[in-house]
């Protein structure tokens, strides 16, 4: 499963944050940075430092 296929199941699918943790094998502190990403991502905010991950 992909960074962006992981933000997705917490933004779109209501999954929390510990569920898609222990499903994909990530810690919290990564899937919260992707989500917040993506977040800001889907807002219109490129990423300036990091690859964008809806590229």
């Amino acid at each position: 499963m992909s960074n962006l296929e992981s933000a997705g199941l917490v933004l779109d699918q209501g999954y929390s944050i510990i569920e898609t943790c222990k499903s994909m094998g990530a810690g919290p502190t990564a899937l919260l940075r992707w989500v917040k990403q993506f977040h800001s991502e889907r807002g219109g905010t490129t990423p300036t430092r990091i690859k964008a991950m809806t590229a």
